[in-house]
């Protein structure tokens, strides 16, 4: 009988050690703060912006009351969250409820665009990663070069854009840097990436210039990332990938979608307007800022025309028209000061930009 007991204790012993850390996370989460308006979530909108606001906090993380949220919607956790400052890598839901809510633990990884930027800004930074130094390195001496104490919001998103675009390459690593192509560090330490490093790009950069902006989830054909900006209180989107030109020409920039409104960019790109500002305004477009934005074809054709009149060489204009690309310039051999005339259009229509070069007579 007492070899039985001691048996049975062993197994006991045996088990508790293998369970126990199992056991004590459960009785740590569960033990833990009770249940309030402030840390029950319902729904996951709200989920997403304690995440967020968590990420922001540089907290690794995050424990809450779970309200009608299911395994299956906590397991897209990631799926509207940019991922700039890191992302949720694990969670933990405890397999009983309590008052009918489930507690849950989400474990946070932070990135290091999260830990560059508050070295930085002179935030104190534990256990800074290797990797997060140096683009904080990198990032620090490109600001340097590109950006000068007397300029805008607008110069200094042009520069920080135009940097992005000739540092950058789109396409993806290869192996141990794989993953850097998906975010800052491809473009800004290897020079490669796709429209998340562009994107992460251009929010670290322009957030460490002073000038506000986010990064938007979206589509264009497939899963997409641009920026939304905001200059003299109005936003605007800016996609550098799209800016930069397949295949890559060294030093070439393209300004297409350089500070477009919802309207304009809605014509190829989609995403969800409830969670991100509204951008109506064309003030701080590229080439409406030069008087080059031309939205029909007589627009375009008197725009012209007023160039031939000044002699102007080159024409580089943005043609917002629908059928832009349909447009005829024939008229412009009419006028006897012009000798000849070439053109080429770029991008598509309705973000179009025209290229023409003209030549005068003597």
């Amino acid at each position: 009988m007492k070899k039985r007991n001691v048996l049975l204790l062993a197994i006991l012993l045996l088990a508790g050690i293998i369970y126990y850390p199992n056991i004590k996370e459960r009785l740590q989460l569960l033990g833990g703060e009770t249940a309030t308006k402030e840390n029950t979530i319902s729904s996951m909108a709200q989920l997403e912006e304690r995440v967020l606001d968590t990420l922001e906090q540089g907290k690794e993380e995050l424990n809450v009351y779970l309200d009608g949220i299911g395994v299956k919607e906590l397991e897209t956790i990631n799926a509207n969250l940019d991922g700039y400052y890191g992302y949720v890598n694990s969670y933990y839901i405890a397999k009983w409820p309590k008052n009918g809510l489930y507690q849950t633990r989400l474990n946070i990884e932070l990135s290091d665009n999260y830990y560059a930027y508050q070295y930085l800004t002179g935030n104190d930074v534990k256990e800074m990663p290797d990797t997060a130094l140096q683009l904080a390195e990198k990032v620090d001496a490109v600001l340097k070069e590109i950006i000068t104490p007397d300029m805008n919001d607008f110069e200094k998103e042009k520069a920080i854009h135009d940097y992005v675009i000739k540092q950058g390459e789109y396409g993806f690593l290869k192996g141990s840097k794989k993953e850097d192509s998906y975010n800052s560090k491809g473009i800004l330490l290897e020079g490669k990436g796709v429209c998340s490093s562009y994107s992460e790009s251009m929010q670290l950069l322009l957030s460490l210039a002073g000038v506000e902006s986010k990064i938007i989830l979206g589509k264009a054909d497939v899963e997409h990332s641009w920026n939304l900006v905001k200059l003299d209180g109005n936003w605007y989107h800016v996609d550098a990938t799209w800016d930069d030109p397949v295949p890559d020409e060294e030093g070439r920039v393209l300004y297409n979608y350089f500070n477009v409104p919802d309207q304009l960019i809605g014509k190829t790109h989609t995403w969800n307007p409830k969670l991100y500002e509204k951008a109506d305004s064309y003030e701080e477009n590229y080439y409406n800022k030069k008087g080059d934005l031309c939205s029909s074809y007589s627009h375009t054709k008197e725009r012209i025309i007023d160039g031939i009149k000044k002699k102007e060489k080159k024409l580089q204009l943005l043609l917002t028209g629908e059928n832009a690309q349909e447009y005829s310039y024939n008229f412009v051999l009419q006028y006897d000061s012009v000798k000849s005339v070439k053109w080429k259009n770029i991008g598509e229509s309705p973000c179009l930009v025209l290229e023409m070069t003209l030549e005068y007579q003597s």
